[in-house]
């Protein structure tokens, strides 16, 4: 859902927006578009659902695949010619790369321990909070 400053979901919408898209992942994968300019196009699925577990937090990510494409890459295109660049150290524009990017980039090892942080961070705001009974 995506609002601008004049026009933000409440609480209740938003979270009408993500059970409604839980419900449709049970029936298809999620796609979204990042970055209209560059068109990456996101695919996320929905493997299974099983009963929480006591002491989890949720939402969780259990798998993933491949590497983000850094930021400014130039898109599908970009970023196919920045991996065939960073992958071959005898490239000529292999250093100029690996400078800008700030070192090696594995186009096949996500950084799975970062991403599940990142997936974990609303956990702490729908998490039913303790409340004191009078």
């Amino acid at each position: 859902m995506l609002r601008n400053r004049s026009d933000r979901a409440t609480s209740a919408q938003a979270t009408t927006a993500v059970e409604q898209a839980t419900l449709k992942a049970g029936e298809a994968d999620l796609t979204y578009l990042y970055d209209f300019g560059d068109n990456w196009e996101h695919s996320i699925g929905l493997d299974e659902t099983c009963e929480a577990e006591p002491g989890q937090l949720y939402p969780r990510l259990t798998n993933t695949a491949g590497t983000c494409p850094p930021e400014d890459t130039g898109g599908p295109p970009g970023f196919e010619m920045f991996v065939a660049v960073m992958v071959d150290p005898e490239h000529p524009e292999h250093k100029y790369l690996k400078d800008w990017y700030g070192g090696t980039f594995d186009p096949n090892t996500p950084a799975t321990d970062e991403l599940r942080l990142d997936v974990l961070k609303p956990a702490k705001h729908w998490m039913p909070q303790n409340r004191a009974v009078n």
